[in-house]
């Protein structure tokens, strides 16, 4: 199906659908990208990826690499590879290095993949462990989203945009760590969260982060202060929230997705929540 797309389109990416299952208390979803299958021309990218540097948890079209077909003349030309030695943010260090070299983006609007989530489910940036160096991976990953935005932007904007990406990404990994809080894991968790907000590149950053409506305003001020111990209080409280919302909500927020996706900065009003990765704080 990726395949007779590209043939017809002749896009020089490809982006399917995919549906996300989930069991029980974890949230699940459809992430509806647009309403129809449309081609992007490269000013819609360009639109696209502004709006990813403002919330990346619900823009999240060029996060993963599944359901995607990729060019690879264009790889091989441009001698793109996987950075095999980050463990968070690789499809988007590689995603964003290939859309330098892209011109058009087709979304077919066909679920191409089932992603299925078990309780058990434990990705690379839901783990606790080394959560310092997850964070110093963010901006090697996003090294490729900064160049893109130069691309289109004057330097000045496209620092301010990756900051706030940088410093979203953070809040949402120190949100996660605060939800894996228990007595057998508070040492861990205390350390991790401890690691992140002393590090000088996660403050440089936080003073680029401008929440917009749905953004966490206390978490930026807690890492700010210092506060450990508030900090893992509020985010696990948080995330247990976002856990326990009910299917009418995550339905809702669908819908809202659906209907508010036109491209344009100006055109869409994000919800307050993503149903599928975010916000979690």
């Amino acid at each position: 199906m990726l395949i007779s797309t590209q043939h017809k389109s002749q896009a020089d990416l490809v982006v399917g659908d995919f549906i996300k299952r989930a069991e029980q208390d974890y949230p699940s979803g459809h992430p509806k990208f647009f309403d129809r299958s449309r081609l992007l021309t490269k000013d819609e990218i360009q639109d696209y990826v502004m709006l990813y540097s403002q919330t990346p948890y619900q823009y999240i079209l060029f996060v993963h690499c599944w359901a995607k077909l990729y060019l690879r003349e264009k790889i091989e030309a441009a001698g793109l590879r996987f950075d095999q030695s980050l463990h968070n943010f690789e499809d988007v260090e590689f995603n964003f290095s290939y859309l330098m070299e892209t011109q058009s983006v087709y979304y077919l609007d066909k679920a191409i993949l089932n992603y299925s989530v078990t309780r058990n489910f434990r990705s690379q940036s839901f783990q606790i462990g080394n959560d310092i160096e997850k964070v110093r991976a963010y901006k090697r990953a996003f090294d490729s989203v900064h160049i893109f935005l130069r691309s289109f932007l004057d330097g000045t904007e496209a620092a301010r945009l990756r900051g706030h990406l940088i410093s979203s990404c953070i809040i949402i990994t120190i949100a996660r760590t605060c939800g894996q809080y228990s007595k057998e894991q508070s040492a861990k968790v205390y350390e991790g969260i401890d690691q992140i907000i002393r590090d000088s590149y996660v403050l440089k950053n936080l003073s680029l982060y401008k929440p917009g409506g749905g953004d966490s305003r206390i978490l930026p001020l807690l890492i700010r202060l210092r506060c450990v111990r508030l900090i893992i209080w509020y985010g696990a409280k948080r995330i247990k929230r976002y856990r326990h919302r009910g299917s009418k909500e995550i339905v809702k927020t669908c819908l809202r997705l659906r209907k508010g996706l036109c491209l344009g900065p100006d055109a869409i009003r994000p919800c307050l929540f993503s149903a599928f990765d975010g916000p979690v704080y």
